[in-house]
């Protein structure tokens, strides 16, 4: 960093986890793309649903990725094509 600046945070990796023996009932993901000055980030986003014995409950949590280059590509298709 060239500028000096008056306050630092650091906020480290999410963490989520399953506990051992769940069983997945549903699972969504969702992905974004930032672009930042030298690249991007991609993050992917996931809801997902479980039960343990009787008890259904959800996690939530996102992984960011950076990349040199745009991840996707869209070429001449509208973006709705690739979810049909």
């Amino acid at each position: 960093m060239d500028e000096e600046a008056k306050e630092v945070s650091y906020e480290s990796k999410e963490k989520a986890s399953i506990p051992k023996g769940a069983k997945i009932l549903k699972k969504e993901v969702r992905i974004a793309i930032r672009e930042i000055e030298n690249g991007f980030i991609l993050r992917k986003s996931f809801d997902i649903k479980y039960s343990v014995d009787d008890k259904t409950d959800y996690t939530y949590f996102s992984k960011e990725t950076y990349y040199k280059e745009n991840p996707v590509q869209i070429d001449d298709k509208m973006l709705a094509d690739y979810f049909d």
